[in-house]
């Protein structure tokens, strides 16, 4: 079954009470971002939240390596899964806003394979050898030979994890086609920022696919997560405003760096350039940036759904249709009224009607 994931927001208290309210309101997991400059710590919030609740799912939207060694993540990953009787999930990326708060940039691809690929072997629990330029401040913390020990050790596990506890899933956020093919061969599932068009999702499902089968793994056993900016409302004009802060800001991915990384029209190329060139980290995810000045109406329908909510739920129920089975629904941008508003009709009516479509096509093949 499909499912629904919504981002929660604010203090410690603010999040516990969100996660409570998202489980009563038919939510499948609710996120959290790690920005230490932004927001507080996303584990420590998962951990607390994991106490007062007992069926949704937590993990972070994404958890980025600036701020944590690998074993440190894998840490702090696996006390979430063993508070939360293993309903933790761990969602990595590159980096955005939270480490250029940090003066960072996202992490290359080469370090961020590195860092994954530890990351992954610590969750299995398995022995690490020790890296320096990985986990030493660059190499720049000295090794432990210097102390002259008899012995020290040469690798590194979480010793303390619970043998009967689940392996924590990992799951690496894409939306360039090296990184789409890393996540394939190295995580337990993905989670596509590509927007909302069958087309594209559908051809990066088949893609995700073809590299499993060539690296010998199996694609059903693999979560295919898709961030997507859902905005049920029978004033389309004003459902593409609210939505435009967030979708400036998923489709600038694929300009990331000023080269547009997937094959797209001329049209939406100008866009995607326009975004990169304007953007400004103050107005990240908010309504009327001037990011979101670029957008067209046009480009807004096919990146986001929006509208009425049985059009979001005939969108939506597509995209499930062509492998999609985990949903991260992305609320109105930052200082943009009615965002609670939305979330309730989101799964007071959207996702009923999803759940209910997939149903009955489940049951008709069966029949068949």
């Amino acid at each position: 079954m499909v499912e629904f994931w919504t981002p929660i927001l604010g203090h410690s208290r603010d999040f516990v009470r969100g996660a409570c309210d998202a489980e009563a309101a038919g939510w499948d997991g609710v996120t959290a971002p790690e920005s230490p400059k932004a927001s507080p710590d996303p584990f420590i919030n998962f951990a607390l939240a994991a106490r007062e609740t007992r069926t949704i799912k937590l993990g972070p939207g994404v958890a980025i390596p600036a701020p944590r060694i690998a074993i440190a993540m894998a840490a702090a990953a696996v006390t979430v899964q063993d508070v939360s009787d293993g309903r933790f999930v761990l969602g990595i990326g590159r980096g955005d806003s939270g480490q250029a708060h940090l003066g960072m940039a996202p992490a290359p691809v080469a370090f961020f394979e590195r860092y994954a690929a530890r990351l992954q072997a610590y969750l299995r629990g398995e022995r690490v050898q020790h890296d320096r330029q990985m986990d030493g401040a660059g190499g720049q913390i000295p090794p432990a030979e210097e102390l002259g020990m008899v012995d020290y050790p040469q690798t590194s596990r979480i010793a303390w994890m619970p043998k009967s506890l689940p392996k924590v899933p990992l799951l690496i956020a894409a939306s360039g086609p090296r990184v789409i093919k890393l996540a394939a061969r190295m995580a337990d599932g993905i989670i596509l920022a590509v927007g909302a068009e069958p087309t594209r999702i559908g051809a990066t499902v088949e893609a995700i696919r073809q590299e499993r089968l060539a690296a010998g793994l199996d694609p059903r056993a693999f979560t295919i997560c898709a961030y997507v900016s859902i905005v049920p409302h029978d004033d389309q004009a004003v459902a593409r405003r609210m939505a435009s802060g967030n979708v400036a800001s998923f489709a600038r991915f694929s300009a990331m760096h000023g080269k547009v990384a997937d094959q797209v029209t001329d049209r939406d190329r100008d866009i995607y350039q326009r975004l990169h060139d304007s953007y400004t980290m103050r107005g990240h995810m908010r309504d009327g940036s001037p990011q979101s000045a670029h957008l067209t109406d046009e480009f807004i329908d096919r990146f986001a759904i929006v509208g009425p909510s049985q059009i979001c739920a005939e969108r939506v129920t597509a995209l499930a249709r062509v492998g999609v089975n985990r949903f991260v629904v992305n609320p109105p941008g930052f200082g943009t009224d009615g965002a609670d508003q939305v979330r309730a009709r989101i799964a007071a009516e959207v996702i009923p009607a999803v759940k209910a479509a997939l149903s009955a096509r489940g049951r008709s093949r069966s029949q068949g």
